[in-house]
């Protein structure tokens, strides 16, 4: 089992103990290791030592298992990893994301990762330089696809017209310096996939 995984699965159950929730919601960098298990997740992508996250049923909740699990705890001197209690409402994501979350149960813990395509958006939202190595390591991974970034604009709620411009440029520059991939099934090695301006 990879370790990422192992740790965070023990931090929910002790967040468990201390709070009763078993359903969680992991964002950020770190819920790529939803993947990890995969094969494909590249290291880039699970470099982060925070798992930033709230309680499913009651966001608010998470902040109560900060002093036993956060930064600067007993489990954080141990691991050095820790909880980042967030908020959800201060994420930049598209409409239908939690459908698409990824989903992993262990002993009637359950978390839910976002999914990479949609952490991207709330990455290029954010635009910080970590965001945007996160990002080029998923696209080179073929776990992010800028296609699917860019149709999922529409549907995206952003903080105002100015995230929104910013968001868009971030991704244009992107997909104009990272080749399209071409297509699986193309009976032609010169055909390529058509891409979506942001």
């Amino acid at each position: 089992m990879s370790h990422r995984l192992d740790l965070l699965f023990s931090a929910l159950a002790k967040a468990k103990k201390l709070i009763g929730h078993s359903e969680y919601v992991i964002v950020g960098s770190l819920s790529a290791v939803a993947l990890e298990d995969s094969g494909r997740l590249p290291p880039e992508m699970a470099m982060s030592n925070d798992f930033d996250m709230y309680t499913k049923a009651d966001p608010g909740r998470i902040h109560d298992v900060a002093e036993a699990l956060g930064e600067g705890s007993a489990f954080f001197d141990e691991n050095d990893m820790y909880i980042d209690p967030v908020s959800p409402k201060l994420l930049t994501l598209p409409e239908g994301w939690e459908d698409r979350m990824n989903v992993l149960e262990r002993d009637g813990i359950k978390a839910y990762f976002l999914e990479p395509n949609d952490a991207a958006i709330s990455k290029y939202a954010r635009g910080a330089p970590n965001d945007e190595r996160w990002i080029k390591a998923g696209v080179r991974a073929q776990l992010i696809d800028l296609d699917v970034v860019v149709s999922r604009l529409r549907k995206t709620s952003f903080l105002d017209a100015a995230e929104e411009a910013a968001t868009r440029a971030r991704i244009h520059k992107d997909m104009e310096s990272t080749p399209p991939t071409p297509e699986a099934d193309s009976p032609s090695p010169h055909k390529k996939s058509r891409r979506r301006r942001p």
